[in-house]
């Protein structure tokens, strides 16, 4: 889809009955579209009340209307905002008589793909508008608010100019050959390709960070059988959804749900209990807990504090010694035999009982400092959003490493020039610089209509 000098409108709301929605147009027919609609000329950038007349003359609504000059317009065109009465039939006549005078529906994502087209965006940007639309917790929020305020754009602008400058030093030194050769060095170089790479594999690294802000962090709660992992379930959820027993073994499988916790957004997973068992079906649980403990981003280890704590030979230690994650001695309401101290992980040992509220309420508080003081997803750099932008970085990293690799061995230096130009290429195509029609089309149509 080319940019095109045509005037498109869609609605921006859901489609429904609601209060009020919101029907926007942007275009080069804007402007004459309000004077012939109400009979006035608009102040930009201005609102008004106005009564909505058809192309035949008959009043359909009274509505707010906002008129935007190009180009201080979310696309860069004349824009118009009309909010009418979120009565779906007035939302049809409106876009049907918008469409008699001239206007066509909108295609998916076509707001801001002129807005990047137009420059008011860059590509990185554009895709932070869907991920602010469907965020689900403050973190990914935070996130893809960094992303609209154009971190990641930033960040490779200035990756760029750092390439941009030795590729200008080398081929200097190429297009002057017949001159006295231009004093390159090559120390200074390879240094500053290295710091290039380690901001490049840091930047990449971020993608791993894109499970948690979009499904929310895997808090995986493990320990023996019947110390109350399905209590503390439910405690946290604050409603029955795993069955509870005193019979051990009760959860044979695992059993997982989404909470919102202060900023973030949970998947909690309640496992079968660890332990010697010779049942062929609680060993597939056991096996089963133990993958999702590997993909775990947070650990709730359970146990019972009210007994003697068993042997954790069935624990991986290894594993566990590698996330972060809270000691919990459940059963605090009765007599305590247990502290949890020969536990061999540096997690803080927190007494609680499952079934008293007021102590899930400071273990949910809890589990949000330690999500924070441990950096689940850090809040001082940008974060790569998805798969596109990442392949680009790899794309990017392997290019400087070429580069510098052929520089190290003093071979060509018109093909480490050529390299760090791959390089730049892949870099441009996140921000948008150097993107092809066939991939602005596959980011824009995920978009909704309004938008």
């Amino acid at each position: 889809m080319a940019l095109v000098e045509s005037t498109f409108v869609a609605l921006s709301t859901p489609w429904g009955a609601s209060g009020v929605a919101v029907v926007r147009c942007s275009g080069p027919l804007c402007l004459p579209l309000y004077e012939a609609i109400f009979s006035q000329a608009p102040g930009p950038r201005r609102t008004y009340v106005r009564i909505y007349r058809t192309i035949n003359g008959s009043v359909l609504d009274r509505v707010v209307v906002a008129y935007y000059c190009a180009p201080r317009s979310y696309t860069g065109q004349d824009m118009l905002e009309i909010s009418c009465h979120g009565n779906p039939l007035i939302i049809q006549k409106i876009l049907e008589d918008l469409c008699s005078r001239g206007c066509r529906l909108a295609e998916p994502g076509e707001f801001t793909r002129t807005a990047f087209l137009n420059g008011k965006m860059d590509l990185a940007q554009a895709e932070a508008v869907a991920d602010l639309i469907h965020c689900q917790s403050e973190a990914a929020l935070r996130t893809a608010q960094n992303q609209l305020a154009g971190g990641i754009g930033r960040a490779i602008e200035d990756i760029c100019g750092q390439l941009v400058r030795i590729l200008a030093h080398l081929e200097v030194t190429l297009d002057f050959p017949e001159e006295e050769p231009f004093p390159i060095d090559a120390t200074e170089i390879m240094a500053n390709l290295d710091a290039i790479g380690n901001q490049l594999n840091k930047l990449e690294a971020t993608i791993r960070y894109r499970p948690i802000l979009e499904f929310g962090v895997q808090t995986v709660i493990i320990g023996p059988p019947n110390v109350g992992k399905s209590s503390l379930l439910n405690g946290l959820l604050s409603r029955e959804r795993a069955l509870v027993s005193s019979i051990a073994g009760t959860t044979r499988d695992f059993l997982e749900e989404s909470i919102s916790i202060g900023t973030w957004n949970l998947r909690i997973v309640d496992t079968a209990g660890l332990h010697h068992a010779t049942d062929d079906l609680e060993q597939l649980g056991m096996r089963r807990s133990r993958e999702k403990l590997e993909a775990a981003d947070f650990v709730l280890l359970v146990l019972d504090g009210s007994r003697a704590i068993p042997s954790l030979n069935h624990f991986d230690w290894a594993i566990l010694g590698q996330k972060k994650g809270l000691v919990l001695l459940n059963k605090r309401d009765l007599p305590t035999l247990a502290d949890g101290t020969h536990v061999p992980l540096p997690w803080e040992r927190i007494s609680v009982s499952a079934i008293n509220s007021s102590d899930m309420a400071k273990l949910k508080n809890r589990i949000c400092q330690e999500l924070e003081a441990n950096r689940i997803v850090p809040n001082d750099l940008p974060c790569v959003v998805n798969m596109r932008q990442s392949g680009c970085l790899r794309g990017a990293i392997r290019g400087t490493e070429a580069a510098r690799k052929l520089l190290q061995k003093e071979q060509a230096m018109d093909l480490a020039a050529a390299e760090l130009n791959f390089a730049l290429k892949f870099l441009g195509k996140i921000t948008g610089r150097d993107t092809s029609e066939d991939v602005l089309s596959q980011i824009f149509d995920q978009f909704c209509i309004g938008k």
